[in-house]
């Protein structure tokens, strides 16, 4: 019995393979012939990675059952072996929802969490699946890991591997990048500053001060950061400037670019200096803050990063 059912999965690959064809570089889904999965071995946080899926015609992958589930594992067991890492990312996410869900936007129809998991320890809001035993757990959205991406099969008569190297600029100008859930260019510059003159700057490039709306968004800027891992000081070098800042007090905050003040990203107790008017984000471990929270500063001292965000046009 178990030879025939192995006989009909066999039959009823190669009818699916035999009907679509898939990009050089990736494996058919067993389930949807449309559907087809890129494996990235180089590692990127969870929003990147999501990135550069969409930039390459897809998504982080979602898993509807499985045939699928076995497929993506072992086929990550097979690309990932050099990659150093004990997992990979899959599209499931809490980052906008208080539910996981698919970043694809298709519905959680199955699922298959280890035990204990999802593990919903701060900051664990993003789903990836362990290569030694294959079921899913949540993490730190932060952690570069390899990644599968999901993408729609699709009429060609030359084949290309998709892009796991480097998000595409799509328009953004050299060395901005692109994020797709905004439609917005953003860009790191390494230029000592303080607060005026990095919004200076950021208006000469045509655009501001990033402003933040999201937690997915939050993410995403501060994975653009440079980070020196062995810097522990509590000197503010990992701070880097964004657009907030307030005119009168620590209740009213706003955007250099006028836009909507609808997201709030604040380290534990802060804002608390009255007189420290102007808004950077964190990216490093000094002074005891949460990587990807926000601290108040005083606007004329001098941070050695900030970051612009600006339209495509």
């Amino acid at each position: 019995m178990n030879g025939l059912i192995f006989s009909f999965l066999i039959l009823y690959i190669f009818f699916v393979f035999g009907n679509t064809k898939c990009p050089e570089g990736t494996s058919q889904s067993l389930s949807d012939n449309t559907t087809c999965f890129s494996f990235v071995w180089k590692k990127q946080p969870f929003v990147i990675a999501e990135e550069i899926c969409i930039q390459n015609g897809g998504h982080l992958t979602s898993i509807h059952d499985g045939f699928d589930n076995v497929l993506i594992r072992e086929t990550a067991q097979q690309n990932f072996t050099d990659s150093v890492s004990s997992d990979f990312w899959i599209g499931l996410n809490n980052l906008e929802t208080s539910a996981f869900s698919w970043i694809d936007g298709t519905p959680i129809d199955f699922v298959d969490w280890g035990k204990g998991q999802p593990n919903n320890s701060p900051g664990n809001s993003c789903g990836s699946v362990n290569l030694s035993e294959g079921q899913w757990i949540s993490d730190n959205c932060d952690k570069p890991k390899p990644f599968v991406c999901v993408i729609k099969t699709f009429s060609f008569t030359s084949t290309t591997a998709l892009e796991t190297t480097t998000i595409k600029a799509k328009q953004c100008p050299n060395s901005w990048i692109y994020y797709d859930h905004t439609g917005f260019c953003y860009c790191v510059f390494n230029k000592t500053s303080n607060w005026g003159d990095a919004e200076d700057w950021c208006f000469s490039q045509g655009g501001h001060l990033a402003s933040i709306h999201s937690l997915a968004e939050n993410s995403f800027v501060t994975n653009l950061i440079p980070f020196d891992p062995n810097d522990h000081s509590c000197d503010y070098g990992n701070f880097v400037y964004i657009g907030l800042y307030t005119l009168t007090d620590q209740a009213t905050w706003r955007w250099t670019d006028d836009s909507p003040y609808d997201y709030s990203g604040w380290a534990p107790g802060r804002p608390a200096h009255k007189n420290a008017r102007c808004g950077m984000i964190l990216n490093g471990p000094p002074c005891g803050f949460p990587v990807e929270s926000w601290a108040e500063y005083f606007c004329g001292d001098i941070v050695t990063h900030f970051i612009c965000k600006k339209s495509l046009n």
